[in-house]
This record gives C-alpha cells, structure tokens and sequence, in this order.
C-alpha cells in the first residue's frame, strides 16, 4: 500500500484485528484473474491497447468487473485494505457493487467487504469478515465492477497459513465481450453477475470485457482477446452499437479478424437480451445472424448463435426493463453456461 496517500482520503477502518497480517495481492502465493497489475493500478486493458479505442470503454476498462483473487489459507478471518481510484455512481448501481469486494469459497458465498458511504475517489478503506473455525479454505475475492482498484490488499490472522490456488477446471479464460449488461449492471453486488456465476458454475477462469455504453466492435479489442488465448470467446456488443448501419458495418469484420487470430477457438454470437420483441431488435439479430453464416458457409464448424430475447424472459428480471437484476444475472448465467458447455463439448458439471 502506497504510504504516501493523502491521510485525508483514507475512510474508516472496521478492523479490530490486532495479529492481522496483509499481503499484497499482486504477489505470490496469490493468484490474479480478470485484470492485471500496473503502474497505475489494476485494469481489464493495458494502456497501449486503451488509448486506441473509445473514451467510454478506456475509462471503464480500469473498472476491475470480473477482477478475482484467489488463494488457500486457514485463517480465522480475512481483511482487505483497498485503495480505490474512480468510483463510478449513478442511481441504478448500489455501492456494493460499485467498490465492495465479495469472498466465496467455491460457490458458496461468505460475505461482502462493504465500503463506507462516504468513500470518495482515491478513498482508502480496511474491512473484514469472521470466518469461525479455523481450516484450510480455497477462497475468491470479487473484485469491485464500477471501481478501479489501485492497491488490494489482504489480511489473515497471525498464525495463519498461506498458499496457492488449484488451478481452474478450465484454465484458459471464457472471454466476454458486450455493452452494460456484461459489465455487470444492474447486479446488487459483484459476485452475483452472470459473468462471475458463470464462473464458479463452471469452476472456470472468466475475463469479463462488457464496458458500459463503450463496446463499438473495434478490432482492437479482437486483437486483445486474440491474445489471451480464451477457451471460448462470448460476443455481444449489440446494445452498445448505437445502430444498424453500425452494427453491420462492425460485427462481420470484428469477428473475421478474431477467427483469424483464434482459429480453433469456440466463438459464440449474442444478441441483445430484450425482454420486449421489437423490429429492431429483431433486425439487429438478422445482421448477426448474417455474420454467423458467413462463417459456416467457409466451413467454420466452432462458431455459434445465441438469440438473446430467450436468455432474459421476464421484466421482472430486470431494473428498468432493460438491465438485469440478481433474477435476471442468475437467468441469463444458467442459459448462457449451457451454451458455452457446449461449445466446449463438456458435460457433467
């Protein structure tokens, strides 16, 4: 942690651990997914690949959505101290979600490290949970989704043991690339998005690329999920296409250009998930339907079309009728997961 932080921005602390020990998450024995350590702090998208793109999507790609720490330790309790950057807020998103961190220990959720309210930009806050007896414990830590996080790190008792991660069943990540929906909103907190069920369901690594408003099919961000060597590749950005005109004149050359890169990688093809039918809506699908053809007529047997009005069903499922709610997040997840296993070809889970 940076001991040159303005005391001023440092918020309440909720630790009353006096053995605690913290360590730095960017190091060893932990194991960091979704986002990587910079000199800036951690981001989805390094800085030579973020000021090529869009303002919207640079800005949100410092947003740690989809961001997990992992590893194994018997602690009686686990603290964070986190140094935030920009906090996104607007009305539909609750704090938690914005800058709270969720622990879980495979799928079973143990509790959210909640920031106080009045954390501001460059806040700094300290937070822990009891976990009861001591044992051995293979935990996630979620990191926040409309937040950047410049320095993390984590607490364990005195007499605590520390070590790595198991490796995820699948290693490689699923890759994820679409508008707000994907980011995360409208989630109540971040282990909740249908990203991160996703993966615990699948005990699968995940990289989550949604940034609100900012995904307009740019080959850039092909070119950067060429490089992450994913499992599989999920596109959706048809919500953030903000037309016809440029979703056609977008989607096809976007997905050539990861095909060439990922020739044998599993891509899957998304519509927006309108709970409501609309003619555009349905024109939009027709355009990335036209894209998937495309590929199968040159003999692309691993690409796929996924209809998104069948992965969001009820209004009710949704904050405005748009975004998915915690209903809508587990909704949308356990569609989406069986199209990704079968992509995989993996059964059994």
């Amino acid at each position: 942690m940076d001991k040159n932080i303005d005391p001023r921005l440092v918020v309440s602390s909720f630790i009353n651990k006096p053995d605690v020990r913290f360590f730095d998450v960017a190091s060893v024995p932990f194991s960091l997914h979704g986002v990587k350590k910079y000199e800036e702090g951690f981001a989805r998208l390094p800085r030579s690949v973020a000021e090529r793109i869009n303002p919207r999507a640079a800005k949100f790609s410092k947003a740690t959505a989809g961001g997990r720490v992992r590893f194994r330790t018997n602690s009686t309790y686990i603290a964070i101290r986190a140094h935030l950057g920009d906090i996104y807020r607007i009305s539909m998103l609750t704090l938690t979600l914005s800058a709270g961190f969720d622990l879980y220990e495979g799928r079973e959720y143990l509790g959210s490290f909640n920031p106080p309210y009045e954390i501001q930009n460059g806040g700094v806050y300290e937070a822990a949970l009891n976990l009861g007896e001591r044992r051995e414990r293979e935990l996630a830590l979620n990191m926040p989704q409309y937040a950047q996080a410049i320095d993390l790190e984590i607490g364990i008792d005195g007499e605590a043991t520390l070590s790595p991660p198991t490796d995820y069943r699948i290693s490689s990540p699923i890759v994820f690339y679409g508008s707000s929906i994907t980011h995360g909103a409208c989630a109540s907190r971040s282990g909740l998005t249908f990203v991160n069920r996703i993966s615990r369901d699948l005990c699968a690594d995940v990289y989550n690329l949604g940034f609100g408003a900012g995904c307009r099919g740019e080959l850039e961000i092909a070119e950067y999920i060429g490089s992450l060597s994913p499992s599989v590749a999920v596109i959706g950005y048809d919500h953030n296409a903000p037309n016809k005109e440029k979703l056609r004149a977008t989607h096809l050359p976007f997905v050539e250009r990861l095909r060439s890169l990922l020739p044998e990688t599993p891509i899957i093809l998304v519509s927006r998930p309108d709970v409501k039918e609309s003619q555009e809506g349905l024109e939009r699908f027709e355009i990335i339907k036209e894209t998937y053809h495309r590929l199968c007529d040159s003999g692309d047997k691993r690409v796929h079309l996924v209809f998104g009005g069948e992965l969001l069903t009820s209004a009710e499922h949704t904050h405005d009728g748009i975004h998915p709610n915690d209903l809508g997040e587990a909704e949308i997840s356990s569609k989406l997961a069986e199209y990704i296993k079968t992509a995989l070809y993996v059964n059994n889970y």
